[in-house]
């Protein structure tokens, strides 16, 4: 018996990647002001700095705290696949930080579940055999639920109707 592709969009890819622009220009500003500030600071002059020093403490603080903020944006909200497709016995999830798919095949899927998370917003959270954990990008309670819908029948095939 052959079985259908289904294609699920998990979560906004737009408004996700607008998020990751402004938030890499806001965290590269930060970044900046503070090296700014550090550098204003050394070349004030001060026994203990100097005007290099005060350069290179102004990049590794600039570089830490930029990175910083953006890693903890990422893990709060872009983190996830946004695309879901299932393609006869193979699930495959789309991430778009950095852009990669990761196909399984359905027999090695051991379990699909449905989490609440950031303010009525939902993930999907696939399970394989090896003990991974995918989880997809925040998405509606609507979206994840016709996810699972469409993935119950391809990890449980007695569910399938028969022909």
């Amino acid at each position: 018996m052959e079985r259908k592709i289904f294609h699920i969009v998990l979560g906004d890819s737009t408004g996700a990647m607008w998020g990751a622009i402004v938030m890499v220009a806001f965290s590269l500003g930060l970044g900046f002001l503070t090296y700014a500030i550090m550098k204003r600071l050394a070349s004030m002059g001060g026994a203990e700095i100097t005007p290099t020093t005060g350069r290179v403490r102004g990049i590794v603080s600039g570089t830490t705290i930029a990175m910083g903020v953006f890693i903890g944006f990422y893990a709060s909200s872009l983190a996830g696949f946004y695309d879901l497709q299932v393609r006869g016995d193979q699930v495959v999830l789309h991430y778009l930080f950095p852009d990669r798919y990761v196909t399984q095949l359905a027999v090695n899927v051991l379990k699909v579940d449905k989490e609440p998370a950031f303010k009525s917003k939902w993930r999907l959270v696939v399970h394989d055999v090896d003990g991974a954990v995918y989880q997809s990008a925040l998405s509606s309670q609507q979206d994840v639920q016709r996810a699972l819908t469409a993935l119950q029948p391809v990890i449980e095939p007695d569910a399938l109707p028969r022909p």
